[in-house]
């Protein structure tokens, strides 16, 4: 007798793969939230900064700073809605050609939808929050005297 192991051992040298790909497909995820949510942060940050003249103006009429932040973030919301439901029509589309390497796993699961969905809607709204807050935070007379 030769290589002599248990049936969990034997398992586990046939599964090896798995558990490599599964931590490689992990850390390729987390990097792709990060990159998302950078990006998220930055096209809301980037038109705020746009705006800001505008905001100057509605704060110099009396707009508060709440109704400035609901403004902003509303923006933000909307195109964090269209993101996620263009994103979750292409990942249902997708789940077709996953079925043959998922082990135990339905592709079309509803925990990972709602999960993910709900991921990316808080650090989403999260992104969105930084820079609608700082708008709201702007004195309506630097805001008018920013190019």
């Amino acid at each position: 007798m030769f290589d002599v192991s248990t049936v969990s051992e034997a398992v586990e040298k046939q599964r090896w793969f798995l558990v490599v790909f599964g931590a490689l497909f992990f850390s390729f995820a987390c990097i792709g939230l990060l990159i998302a949510s950078v990006g998220i942060y930055a096209v809301v940050a980037q038109a705020t900064t746009r705006r800001t003249r505008e905001i100057g103006i509605r704060m110099a009429l009396g707009a508060t700073a709440s109704s400035i932040l609901r403004i902003m973030l509303l923006r933000g919301v909307k195109q964090l809605g269209a993101g996620l439901v263009l994103g979750l029509a292409g990942a249902y589309a997708a789940t077709g050609m996953m079925k043959d390497i998922l082990i135990q796993v339905s592709p079309k699961d509803p925990v990972v939808f709602v999960g993910v969905t709900t991921l990316l809607v808080a650090i989403g709204l999260f992104a969105c929050w930084l820079p609608a807050r700082r708008a709201a935070a702007l004195h309506p007379v630097q805001a008018l005297r920013e190019e």
